[in-house]
């Protein structure tokens, strides 16, 4: 055996016990080194990254709530009534912040001029919300549909003959939503009870069949309500998002936060859509606060405008 063959050998037999312990333990990797060697560990390990993942992932989604509020929305100043207000960017509509809380929704029995929903009183609670300070004009229409089906025409005067439907489309374009019927009446009625709210006058808070003139009138001409929102009574049919059911009130599911009634009652011929506020044309009885109309969700045969909404984040 040279020289050379014996330093070989010698060198092999050397690294005999270096060679056996690396086959024995695997190279020292980065992956090596970051995961538990037990079974128990690697379980451990994995849970907890599961839980942080989920904990990351709920803290950019009420981020991402917040964050998107404040991209649609500009804060303004509080109003005259004390709410805040906010100005939607892609509109140009103006918003008051309505603080959730607890209402009686209906009417109590002895408002015997009342035929809609008397005795059908419940309480009803609400997370906050937004809510139009005026009802769609038709500025506002045309700069999001691009046409004015409306009978009367002004830019300042309250988009009608609107279906349920189309409103639906302009909420989709612009992020918006329609009012439960629960939310309406309670922008509607700001904390009182009385058939009429603001000043309890209706003359002095909105346009109906004998103070109209027949016809529809520029919003927020009358006076506001508790809110500062305007023409709550009158003017403009508002469609709210609910199906209509004459029953809803006396079911359960009319007395859970934030309801909504989402299908029609079992005898219902078709499926409507639910109407509030009255309109330049109806009555004063169709203007008060509870009462309640419906409609296909394709007609125009009524004076339909409406005024959107946002979930407060």
């Amino acid at each position: 055996m040279t020289r050379s063959e014996n330093f070989t050998a010698f060198s092999l037999r050397g690294r005999g016990r270096d060679a056996t312990h690396a086959a024995t333990f695997p190279p020292l990797t980065r992956y090596n080194l970051l995961m538990p060697r037990t079974k128990n560990g690697r379980r451990i390990a994995l849970l907890s990254g599961v839980v942080l993942v989920a904990a990351m992932a709920m803290f950019v989604w009420v981020g991402w709530a917040r964050i998107r509020f404040f991209v649609e929305f500009e804060s303004l100043e509080k109003n005259a009534q004390g709410y805040r207000e906010y100005l939607h960017r892609k509109t140009g509509t103006v918003m008051v912040c309505i603080p959730g809380g607890t209402f009686t929704m209906g009417s109590p029995e002895e408002e015997a001029e009342n035929t809609s929903t008397k005795g059908r009183f419940h309480e009803v609670t609400l997370s906050a919300f937004l809510i139009a300070k005026y009802e769609v004009d038709q500025a506002t229409w045309k700069k999001v549909m691009g046409n004015n089906p409306s009978a009367f025409k002004g830019d300042d005067l309250p988009v009608g003959h609107v279906t349920w439907e189309q409103s639906q489309s302009f909420c989709e374009k612009t992020s918006l939503h329609l009012p439960t019927e629960a939310q309406w009446e309670y922008a509607c009625r700001a904390g009182t009870r009385g058939p009429y709210a603001g000043t309890g006058v209706l003359d002095e808070m909105g346009w109906y069949e004998e103070n109209s003139g027949r016809r529809a009138h520029p919003v927020g001409q009358k006076k506001p309500n508790g809110f500062g929102l305007y023409d709550m009574h009158g003017n403009a049919w508002e469609w709210c998002l609910d199906v209509f059911d004459r029953k809803f009130y006396a079911k359960s599911e009319s007395r859970r936060k934030d309801p909504v009634c989402t299908k029609p009652a079992p005898d219902a011929h078709r499926l409507t859509r639910v109407a509030r506020g009255g309109s330049w044309e109806w009555p004063a009885d169709n203007s008060r606060s509870d009462s309640r109309d419906s409609d296909g969700p394709r007609s125009i045969g009524g004076i339909h405008g409406f005024r959107p909404t946002w979930s407060w984040p």
